[in-house]
């Protein structure tokens, strides 16, 4: 007689006793033969087991870089806006990034992840005696129930009790799509090894299933009537191909049951798995007999007294309790016995007991098992460009970012083109470069300096958007334009208020020269000027400066052709006065008067018999000096006051 293992080998028994397959260890007699059992399996050891967590986790997320948007499906490089518009969908509605993440979680524990793009749909009623069509959601579950797989309710428009007719209607844009992975356990493969090719049903888990049946309307109105009536027809789901991607471990060539699917990745290390939790189990027995120890205290023999003949051990038990409660209570009591006492430890060897270098062992060859170095793991070691270790894992993940790029392109991007609408784009991951491969950064460093590689190619190696950089360094360029504009204006200001404080110092030094040198003038010739004045205004004057001053604003201010006549005639019949008023001239062209108020109130004869008012023109020698407007009053005639 005999009994057959999970490899359908026939072991010899003898005697009652069972001789085991000697290839084989005693793990591998609980392997199951049924793949879904694996895969609940493969689900319960990843979820339990903190290295196998470690590892996975690690192994699917450290190969996701960010996607670089390239061109259109014909080459066409892509402009910016369906660059922003195609990575505000992948990141922020579809969280692809995520997505992959699971993607890998499920290749790498069960060995295969399927994955189908679902679209949100709006169902439709409509009554099979008025025609009318409503939706679903109009109705609320008193007015409509689900029930027998069919939805009854009263008609809102011609109120008759009927059976309605269903039909989904799909949306199409980018917020309604919905990518949907599926439970391995709930597919069933069928596999021709002859073609190569495989068909998939699905079947629907138990919870929707009773939500059907017992017609929860917020399970039902969103489950497409497909799968309603697969259910119906106690039938499985075929799932589209075509809309349908299948991630799968690559595996050797099989003829039994299993064939077509992905083998898990954790399957050589199942047994290590079990021989850990093993010396795990070990260690937990060890630590809960050993880590404390059994304290036993007994009084001593003392020279020839035997204290077991010469003393009331019942007594001798109570004081030593006696003395243990009051050292308790206070810390620094000092006990006193009439004979010694023994003391000796029962256990506290678990330090010498515990099998934790044998588990150390172990979780590194797991971490074998599964092709990552423990250093990947762990950490605490430097990593070069060169080391073994690091170029074993990178073309592991090289291999495994080509699968998901193939599935982005070629799957994914041409699904969401006819969902939405939108322009096909190629993508791909941002070079994958361990973070501290300084020999491959330095190189591209200096082939970009040599002229030998673009700066384009070497943002790119690097992981940077060039487009992006080039529309950065624009922004930049024009930000630094307009701070150079806003710089020599404020250094033009700045120069113009120098050269005016400038201006003023000069104009106010060489006003004190001109106002000292007229004021000497006037005072040497201040008979002669008061003589002169006092026949020209034909009165007495007091203050002969102040005439002056505005007998020379007079002149300042007439036109060329009055100027030269006033002072021609000045110059005959007062010529000390026009000396003086011929040096406070250039004082007020350095003063630059803005107006002519406060003249004399007289008039000077010219030679011709006329009288003409001074404030007539704008001063001959500067033409920015407004000239100030000439207003006739009651007994003048043009010009004269």
């Amino acid at each position: 007689m005999g009994q057959t293992d999970v490899y359908g080998e026939t072991r010899s028994t003898q005697g009652g006793l069972t001789y085991p397959n000697p290839f084989l260890d005693l793990s591998s007699t609980y392997v199951p033969k049924d793949i879904k059992k694996l895969f609940t399996l493969a689900r319960h050891f990843y979820l339990k087991n903190d290295l196998l967590h470690t590892i996975i986790n690690k192994l699917t997320e450290y190969p996701i870089t960010d996607l670089l948007f390239e061109s259109t499906e014909d080459g066409v490089k892509l402009d910016l806006d369906t660059k922003d518009n195609y990575r505000e969908a992948f990141y922020h509605t579809w969280k692809i990034k995520r997505l992959l993440v699971e993607i890998g979680m499920d290749y790498h524990v069960f060995g295969n992840c399927f994955l189908s793009i679902n679209r949100s749909f709006e169902r439709y009623l409509r009554c099979p005696s008025c025609k009318e069509t409503r939706r679903a959601s109009t109705y609320t579950d008193k007015e409509l129930k689900f029930d027998a797989f069919r939805y009854q309710g009263v008609c809102k428009s011609c109120g008759v009790r009927s059976v309605f007719e269903v039909k989904d209607q799909y949306r199409k844009n980018k917020d309604n799509l919905h990518f949907v992975r599926w439970a391995p356990e709930n597919i069933d493969l069928v596999h021709d090894s002859l073609t190569g090719t495989s068909e998939y049903y699905l079947l629907m888990d138990k919870q929707t299933q009773d939500a059907v049946r017992t017609g929860v309307r917020r399970t039902v109105d969103k489950l497409p009537w497909l799968y309603i009536q697969s259910l119906k027809k106690k039938k499985k789901i075929k799932l589209d191909q075509k809309n349908l991607y299948h991630f799968k471990q690559p595996g050797l060539a099989e003829n039994w049951s299993a064939a077509g699917w992905g083998k898990p990745s954790i399957l050589p290390a199942m047994s290590l798995i079990w021989y850990m939790q093993t010396l795990r189990r070990a260690n937990e027995a060890i630590a809960s007999e050993h880590i404390v120890p059994h304290r036993i205290v007994f009084p001593a023999p003392s020279g020839t007294m035997d204290p077991y003949t010469s003393l009331n051990l019942g007594r001798w038990r109570s004081e030593i309790r006696t003395q243990l409660e009051k050292w308790k209570t206070d810390p620094n009591y000092v006990g006193i016995l009439p004979i010694p006492m023994g003391y000796q430890k029962l256990g506290g060897d678990a330090k010498t007991t515990l099998v934790t270098p044998e588990i150390k062992a172990i979780e590194e060859s797991i971490a074998r098992s599964l092709g990552v170095p423990w250093e990947f793991i762990a950490g605490g070691a430097t990593w070069t460009g060169s080391s073994v270790s690091l170029r074993i894992i990178e073309n592991h993940f090289l291999s495994y970012r080509e699968m998901l790029v193939d599935f982005l392109n070629f799957f994914l991007i041409p699904r969401i083109k006819v969902a939405t609408g939108w322009t096909g784009v190629k993508v791909k991951f941002k070079d994958f470069r361990m973070s501290d491969d300084t020999e491959t950064k330095t190189l591209m460093a200096n082939l970009n300096a040599a002229g030998k590689l673009s700066d384009s190619g070497l943002l790119d190696r690097f992981g940077i958007d060039a487009d992006a950089d080039r529309a950065a360094k624009i922004e930049d360029a024009m930000f630094e334009g307009k701070l150079i504009q806003v710089r020599m204006k404020a250094q033009n200001k700045a120069n113009i208020e120098a050269l005016e404080a400038q201006q003023r110092g000069q104009a106010r030094a060489e006003w004190g020269y001109l106002d000292e040198k007229a004021k000497i003038t006037e005072k040497e010739f201040e008979e002669d000027l008061a003589r002169e004045l006092e026949q020209l205004l034909g009165g007495t004057v007091g203050d002969t400066s102040s005439v002056l001053q505005k007998y020379a604003i007079q002149v300042f201010y007439a036109s060329p052709n009055y100027q030269n006549k006033l002072l021609t005639t000045l110059a005959k019949k007062a010529p000390t006065v026009y000396q003086a008023i011929m040096i406070r001239l250039p004082l007020l062209q350095a003063a630059m008067i803005p107006s002519a108020e406060g003249l004399v109130g007289g008039a000077v004869q010219l030679e011709d018999g006329t009288e003409e008012e001074a404030n007539s023109s704008s001063s001959p020698s500067s033409s920015s000096i407004s000239k100030p407007k000439k207003e006739k009053t009651k007994g003048q005639s043009s010009g004269t006051p």
